[in-house]
């Protein structure tokens, strides 16, 4: 999931702050140690050492896998709140007063609640709950029903009393939810062109469609992340993976990988290294999908396969 820029800079600056807690208090306590004994100093600080420990090993968590996800910084989060405690002990024996305003003011831009916390990129809708933003933009359901009447682009679609209501048919309740994805091309043409027992399959990292179409997938594999790990990824894995889609028949098969430039396309190829992931562990997939599927046609930027074959080889 995309994040937005005010988390970004939420997770920045707690870095930031807890990095200069960190500079500070090493500066404080060399200062210490040049006039007193070392162990005492060590005793006398056990508490930021111990801390100070647990932000570095965070800071090689972070990194031990080779991705480098915002979201990774959540390890690092509480040292580094702690550690920006010894940041705010220098701040506030400061005696300039415009200097602690305009740093106050700085920490509470970043953050509060920023415009980005309510966003859409070409038709995903996230809405993030905070009580401020709860209190300025009023009843949710309000606030959904712009962004979906926008972004779906059609009027099958309305909402009555906290539910999503589909060509008069009663589909979904949203009352309490604080995130609301919505793919409305991919949404509509689904709805259309498919049956209450049909399976899809969607290429890629996007089970919030598998939700909102209520169409089941035909393997466990909803998210292909963990077969293009290398020294994880098994044959067998991989396998069992082609024999769920030889057994179940997925009647489309839909490639996400326009929206996620972590997965390989299954056409045209391109399988080089992202992100620490072999995308080249997944060609034995896609070529059982190129030998019983064909392209049908293109979703706002997502390939549809329509499979040919009664009975899948490879």
């Amino acid at each position: 999931m995309l994040l937005t820029n005010g988390t970004s800079i939420r997770y920045a600056a707690l870095f930031v702050f807890g990095a200069a807690g960190v500079l500070y208090k090493f500066f404080n306590i060399l200062t210490e140690i040049k006039n007193k004994d070392f162990r005492a100093q060590l005793s006398k600080h056990g508490i930021f050492i111990m801390i100070f420990f647990w932000w570095i090993s965070g800071l090689y968590s972070m990194g031990w896998s080779g991705k480098l996800y915002p979201h990774y910084c959540n390890l690092i989060m509480p040292s580094a709140a702690l550690l920006s405690g010894y940041f705010a002990e220098y701040f506030f024996r400061q005696s300039n007063k415009r200097l602690m305003l305009t740093v106050f003011m700085l920490i509470f831009i970043v953050f509060s609640p920023l415009p980005s916390d309510v966003f859409n990129f070409g038709g995903l809708i996230l809405i993030r709950n905070t009580p401020l933003l709860r209190y300025a933009y009023g009843k949710m359901p309000r606030l959904v029903e712009i962004g979906i009447k926008r972004n779906f682009n059609y009027d099958l679609i309305y909402i009555k009393d906290n539910k999503i209501y589909l060509d008069d048919k009663y589909y979904l309740n949203i009352g309490g939810f604080s995130y609301i994805y919505r793919r409305a091309p991919a949404v509509k043409w689904i709805m259309k062109n498919t049956s209450d027992g049909d399976f899809i399959y969607f290429w890629g990292a996007e089970t919030t469609l598998n939700f909102l179409t209520k169409k089941r997938s035909p393997t466990k594999y909803t998210y292909l992340y963990p077969l293009m790990e290398r020294g994880y990824t098994t044959e067998h894995d991989l396998q069992r993976f082609i024999s769920d889609l030889k057994e179940k028949r997925p009647k489309f098969i839909i490639d996400t990988s326009q929206s996620n430039d972590l997965i390989p396309p299954i056409s045209p190829e391109d399988t080089e290294d992202k992100n620490g992931y072999d995308r080249k562990l997944l060609l034995p997939a896609i070529k059982f999908i190129r030998d019983n599927y064909k392209y049908e046609l293109t979703i706002d930027e997502w390939d549809v396969y329509k499979i040919t074959r009664r009975q899948p080889v490879g």
